[in-house]
């Protein structure tokens, strides 16, 4: 399915990019497929949604805007880093759930 992700990044307003943040090894690849998907597309907003940030291995957001290589892509476009946990934990945990951070960018971009 990704090779159909660059066809239809012509036809979007905003692109959602999600990551694991724990995963390190993976990251190098994950960067490669976001910039492919952005250089197609230099004006399109970004919102990297960076999952399991609760875990104790997990890249800071700072981290992962400097492994993912964003920093100069903020001068161009505009860039979101949006922290999920892997499960809801607490009193308020539909908080800050994968589930609710999808609900909130549907609700946002309808």
């Amino acid at each position: 399915m990704r090779f159909y992700w660059r066809e239809f990044v012509n036809e979007v307003d905003v692109l959602v990019f999600m990551v694991d943040s724990a995963d390190r090894l993976r990251l190098p690849w994950a960067r490669q497929e976001l910039h492919r998907l952005l250089d197609r597309d230099p004006d399109l907003p970004v919102v990297v949604v960076a999952n399991k940030q609760d875990l104790s291995e997990a890249m800071s957001l700072v981290e992962l805007q400097q492994e993912l290589g964003l920093q100069a892509v903020y001068r161009r476009r505009e860039v979101f880093f949006l922290g999920t946990s892997i499960a809801p934990v607490g009193p308020r945990s539909e908080d800050r759930g994968t589930v609710h951070i999808w609900k909130l960018l549907l609700e946002l971009l309808s």
